[in-house]
Formats: C-alpha cells, sequence, structure tokens
C-alpha cells in the first residue's frame, strides 16, 4: 500500500474504503515524512533501533541479515526508562519456508 491509497494523504484519486485508519487520521497524527525499505527486513530493524538499516547491517531479508543481539532497541529502552511499565514482544513473521520452525 502506498500514499496514494492512504486517507488522509492529497496524492491518488481514488482511495479505498478504511473507516478504521480515517479514524485514527481524524483523531491522530499524520506522518509528513517518513521512510521505510524495499523489503520487510531492513524496516523492522529501522523501527526497532531507530537506526537507518545500513547502521544496523540489515539490509535484506536474507538469513545472513539479522539485527544484531547487541543492538539497543526500542524495546530495551522503553524498559530502562518506564521501569518495565510497558508490555511487548517480539514475534516472527516469514514467506519463508526454509527456516527453522519455532516452538
Amino acid at each position: 500500500m502506498g500514499i496514494e491509497s492512504t486517507p488522509g494523504y492529497p496524492v491518488g484519486s481514488v482511495k479505498p474504503n478504511m473507516p478504521n485508519l480515517e479514524q485514527l487520521v481524524s483523531k491522530g497524527i499524520t506522518f509528513e515524512n517518513a521512510w521505510s525499505y524495499p523489503v520487510c527486513s531492513p524496516t523492522r530493524a529501522s523501527i526497532l533501533t531507530g537506526k537507518n538499516s545500513f547502521r544496523t547491517g540489515v539490509l535484506n531479508a536474507e538469513e545472513a541479515s539479522s539485527l544484531s543481539i547487541s543492538e539497543r532497541t526500542l524495546h530495551s529502552f522503553l524498559d530502562e526508562y518506564t521501569n518495565s511499565s510497558y508490555s511487548h514482544g517480539i514475534c516472527r513473521e516469514t514467506a519463508r519456508s526454509d527456516l527453522p520452525k519455532w516452538e
């Protein structure tokens, strides 16, 4: 989904019906300057760390491109500065069938 299909932005002439997103736009915030990457893994690494993907080493969706355990994440920041008052978790999403399954 691109900005041309997203409610609240003046780009695109045909918008799909998205009542929940439209409600969020009307009552919340709109990002004027947001970045993502062409594949999912670098985008997730960037969101989790606040760094550009080239600084995390996660440049693609390949198995060898993993976020280092030494990276400071949003989760650790929230734990440290809120006395662990936020609950959070990490889940794994993959479109690859050759990776081992978590149990």
